[in-house]
């Protein structure tokens, strides 16, 4: 069953959109390793950039947002990644799971025999190592006591628990006789698992008979016959003798010189035991040399010794011969031609005539890689040929990897430096895998500059073939898209070892352009819905009148009228159009009235109307002989020639656009009355009135009495009258 996690972190755009260079900076995931069927808890961290767009919730310049925690017991297949959502956009980022599990059981045994070891035999103990994974972490340790013999490393990248099964060639002397082997099985997870590592062990003791046969320890020369071989000699009395070089690595066939020299002043002579280069017995010498011009002999045992008044003293020269193998190559065991992915395949490395096979390290190497150390524990000294393999699994990174095996002499610090070392020619391989995709979830293509086959990696051997689908159509992946083409597409890959597929949201961006009249009538206190600026990512829109830059209405007006500049853009480039909006309205009728009309005069009704298209005004009225219309201007005028009482009533006008009607009325009342007969009248009424009214104050004032004189000698006294004169 997969088991998938999957971390969704918040986004944090709910407060209002970011821009869309927001930056993802990083998405942190830990590296996890844990035991089958435990518990696994995750965090899964995001840090963002600050970024300047107006409509950005983000004010600090790292905002780090923590996940809910997700548990689960993790099975073999179980995956997890975190995804975070950003402006309606997902990114992901996997999490690196390592399942491990201990073997279940562990032992050793001897194969193809029973019973003790016979001295000098070859024998192959086996560790039988159950159910462990994942088993490219695992290190099989050989031990013999508490001497480490081999470490055995796998290259199988096998996720679930395998069982194997190490081998270890021996070749027990006596002195192994209850010596105590044991197999440790450790899972080496890294710095992310748990410390020390996970160890499993398994012990074996074996017990050793010696050949009823034994050669002679001291094969005998020329020189050699008066040498009494001592059973017994006191504790540091062979100090008496020194030997230069103390020990002696020498390839095969090639000379070797050694001196053997004492300090003693009591002694009757020394010389050199050896099958080659021996000496006679040299009577008072304190130093011997043994010499060999060609050394051969694989089983030599030089050994120097002195005489002396009591007794002999002997010092056994250490010689490792070695020789270089005489051939090396890699075959691949039973099979033939590519390998397949995921199928295992042993490797042999044919070693031919190396020796000591106690110093060789088998090192196996993919490219640069180390990948599996091979020691042996056999004693023999003369050379033999060895055959060690290697167990890979191939996936489909190792397609044309290059494998090599490299037998180095280990000979310790006296032997060469460095050690000596013959590689094999490398092995290539060959892996068929079937195909596999790599592709973003999501990809922002360029119009015209984008093409689908630029756009995921595809692998696979044999080359797959590809085909990408759009709404259920094949469509062809070397063709540029353009913006009608965003959606979600999945390509499909497949060669005879299998097919995938993976789907991907493609979005196609371009530059701005307008969809726009160059003229635009639209109705007063509606919207502009005409104009629209297309583009990906969408445009800003910038308005301008007169060079002035402003927000248009969203309702127009007559007002509003006139010349407009649209300027758009966006990171792909700029657009700007030139339109003339103009604003129509239905009509406004101004009328003008006669009032009351005098027979026999001549009237005018004139009607104008103001309107975006310019009204039609017409008149409704009762037709007459003595009535016309004209026009002045865009004013249309009823006129009535000597009025009667035929012209008098209703005068309709009416004003009519595309937009709109208006009607107004008038009323023409025709009167017969002479207005200038009732003037003429009134006029000498109010004439008369007058004339009486100063009559009337004249005579008033002279009964009164009262009178103005104005002296005309200013020396005449003037008495006043008598009271009983008035």
């Amino acid at each position: 069953m997969l088991a998938f996690l999957v971390l969704m972190l918040l986004d944090r755009a709910a407060d209002g959109a970011c821009p869309p260079d927001t930056n993802l900076q990083t998405v942190e995931l830990p590296e996890v390793v844990v035991r089958h069927a435990d518990l696994l808890q995750i965090n899964c961290t995001a840090l963002f950039h600050k970024q300047l767009g107006r409509h950005c919730v983000f004010t600090e310049e790292h905002t780090s947002l923590l996940v809910a925690r997700n548990l689960t017991r993790v099975d073999w297949d179980t995956q997890a990644h975190c995804s975070l959502k950003l402006n309606e956009s997902l990114q992901y980022k996997n999490l690196t799971i390592t399942v491990y599990k201990t073997p279940d059981s562990m032992s050793i045994s001897l194969l193809n025999h029973s019973g003790p070891m016979v001295e000098g035999t070859e024998y192959h103990l086996q560790c039988d190592i159950l159910n462990v994974a994942p088993v490219q972490n695992l290190i099989v340790k050989w031990y013999k006591g508490n001497e480490s013999l081999l470490n055995v490393t796998y290259s199988n990248s096998t996720k679930t628990p395998v069982d194997v099964f190490p081998t270890l060639i021996v070749t027990p002397s006596s002195d192994d006789d209850g010596a105590q082997y044991r197999c440790e099985a450790e899972l080496d997870l890294g710095p992310e698992g748990p410390q020390p590592p996970p160890t499993v062990s398994s012990k074996y003791q074996i017990y050793v008979v010696q050949p009823q046969n034994q050669p002679t320890p001291f094969p005998t020369t020329p020189g050699s016959k008066d040498i009494v071989q001592p059973t017994a000699k006191p504790k540091g009395h062979n100090d008496l003798l020194e030997l230069n070089p103390p020990i002696v690595v020498v390839e095969y066939g090639d000379p070797v010189s050694v001196n053997c020299s004492t300090s003693s002043t009591d002694h009757e002579g020394m010389g050199w035991e050896a099958t080659q280069g021996g000496t006679d017995f040299q009577l008072n010498a304190t130093i011997v040399t043994w010499i060999v011009d060609n050394l051969e002999d694989w089983t030599i045992k030089p050994m120097c010794y002195i005489t002396t008044s009591t007794n002999q003293v002997t010092k056994m020269l250490p010689v490792i011969l070695y020789k270089t193998p005489d051939n090396m190559s890699i075959s691949l065991l039973d099979h033939s031609g590519p390998m397949v992915e995921g199928t295992e395949y042993h490797l042999q490395c044919d070693i031919l005539n190396v020796a000591p096979v106690q110093n060789l390290i088998v090192k196996w190497y993919k490219g640069n890689e180390s990948l599996l150390n091979v020691t042996y524990s056999n004693s023999t000294k003369t050379p033999v040929d060895v055959f060690p393999t290697l167990i890979v699994t191939p996936s489909s990174d190792d397609d044309g990897a290059q494998y090599r095996c490299e037998a180095e002499l280990d000979l310790g610090p006296e032997g060469p430096q460095p050690p000596p070392t013959v590689s094999s020619e490398p092995l290539i391989i060959t892996v068929h895998y079937k195909p596999d995709i790599k592709c973003p979830l999501q990809y922002i293509g360029v119009e015209k500059n984008f093409t689908l086959d630029k756009y995921c990696v595809v692998m696979g051997n044999p080359p797959p073939d590809t085909e990408w689908n759009w709404e259920g159509k094949h469509v062809n992946a070397s063709k540029p898209l353009n913006r009608k083409e965003s959606g979600r597409y999945t390509i499909s890959a497949f060669n005879h070892q299998g097919s995938t597929n993976a789907t991907v949201e493609i979005i196609v961006e371009y530059a701005p352009e307008w969809t726009c009249p160059s003229k635009i009538e639209i109705k007063e206190n509606e919207s502009l819905l005409e104009c629209k600026a297309n583009g990906q990512p969408e445009p800003e829109v910038r308005w301008y009148k007169d060079q002035t830059s402003l927000d248009p209405p969203r309702t127009w007006t007559r007002q509003n009228r006139g010349e407009y500049t649209l300027v758009s853009s966006n990171k792909h480039g700029e657009a700007s159009h030139t339109v003339h909006i103009d604003v129509l309205y239905a009509p406004e009728i101004h009328l003008t009235t006669p009032g009351i009309v005098r027979a026999g005069s001549d009237v005018s009704l004139g009607c104008s109307a103001q309107g975006n298209p310019l009204p039609e005004v017409k008149w409704n009225y009762t037709v007459a002989d003595n009535v016309n219309l004209t026009n002045d201007g865009h004013q249309r005028t009823v006129r009535i020639t000597r009025a009667t009482s035929t012209n008098a009533g209703i005068y309709i006008c009416t004003a009519t656009n595309r937009v709109g009607r208006d009607t107004r009325e008038t009323t023409v009342t025709i009167s017969t009355i002479d207005y200038s007969t009732i003037l003429m009248v009134a006029s000498l009424i109010v004439f008369l009135v007058i004339l009486i009214l100063l009559v009337y104050y004249c005579r008033r004032r002279k009964r009164r009495g009262d009178y103005h004189f104005h002296p005309i000698n200013s020396n005449i006294q003037m008495a006043p009258l008598p009271p009983d004169s008035k």
